[in-house]
């Protein structure tokens, strides 16, 4: 058995070395099935670059991304196969995690690596850099099923490109605000520090700087009522965790200004949940609670 791993290794191997990306594709699939290891995955990651499915190859890298952050050879191959995925913002976001643990030489690296893979991604056209930049630009002219469809293809684009398509979004009433605080969030893990204007859901119109902003997890309100949903021990644990994911949703809507919900967590917690027998007394409540169920059911049946 081992001798025949080892001989359809050789061959898969050797299929890649010379170019015949299928059959190595065929190859190191049937290995990595059989056998899941770090090698491996960059073995198959190489092979499906080489067919240019590159969104197939990411998903493979993704579960052993520690194995690519840990080698800069790896790295510099995974910024390649996920730019060609159309995750640019991606990795510049997974950079500026890095960089507190960087050298400067890899820094210099990495970063360079981006705007290099960038500008080959753009150049052979595999996303209309341009015409999704005038999509974005009137998002708000869309219906909300299709604005979230445009709304994942913003991460081909390159930080400049983000930062500046995304201003008159933050702003704009008629772009649902699951796509505004999403792409608040995104600016956030950019790490970028200037300040930008924001519609929010309920507080109108506010002046943020994304780099100060808590990430939704790391915010009292969601920790609260996770701690409060998931240490519910009376109901079974699939119900626990649809209860808080239908919160963290509707807590996204909300982002980033949780203050009311932190000082008013049971009565938030009726609103979150669209339990309107608790809120007969509060109207004021109960319409946030059927706008907030609105917001939902326009961004999709899957939603809940």
């Amino acid at each position: 058995m081992k001798d025949d791993r080892k001989k359809l290794q050789i061959q898969a191997e050797t299929a890649l070395h010379e170019k015949n990306y299928q059959l190595a594709v065929d190859l190191f699939s049937k290995l990595y099935l059989t056998k899941k290891s770090a090698r491996g995955n960059f073995f198959l990651v190489q092979a499906l670059a080489g067919l240019k499915d590159y969104s197939v190859a990411l998903e493979f890298a993704q579960e052993y991304i520690n194995s690519y952050l840990a080698e800069d050879e790896r790295l510099v191959f995974y910024i390649h196969v996920a730019v060609f995925a159309g995750k640019s913002l991606k990795v510049y976001q997974l950079l500026e995690s890095l960089k507190p643990y960087l050298t400067a030489s890899e820094s210099q690296l990495f970063y360079s690596t981006l705007s290099f893979e960038f500008e080959l991604f753009e150049q052979q056209g595999i996303v209309d850099i341009a015409q999704l930049k005038k999509q974005l630009h009137y998002l708000g002219a869309l219906e909300p099923l299709k604005q979230r469809t445009v709304a994942k293809k913003a991460a081909a684009l390159s930080y400049q490109d983000f930062v500046v398509v995304v201003k008159d979004v933050l702003v704009d009433k008629n772009v649902h605000p699951i796509v505004r605080t999403s792409f608040l969030n995104d600016l956030r893990l950019l790490n970028v520090r200037e300040e930008f204007d924001f519609q929010s859901f309920l507080n109108g119109k506010m002046r943020l700087i994304p780099q100060q902003l808590k990430g939704l997890e790391q915010t009292e309100a969601f920790q609260s009522y996770a701690a409060l949903i998931l240490g519910d021990t009376s109901r079974p644990t699939n119900l626990s965790q649809q209860i808080l994911d239908e919160i963290t949703l509707k807590l996204m809507i909300l982002y980033p200004n949780f203050l009311e919900v932190e000082q008013k967590q049971d009565l938030w917690y009726h609103v979150l949940l669209n339990e309107q027998q608790f809120l007969k007394a509060t109207e004021s409540y109960a319409q946030i609670a059927t706008k907030l169920e609105k917001s939902i059911a326009e961004w999709g049946p899957s939603s809940k």
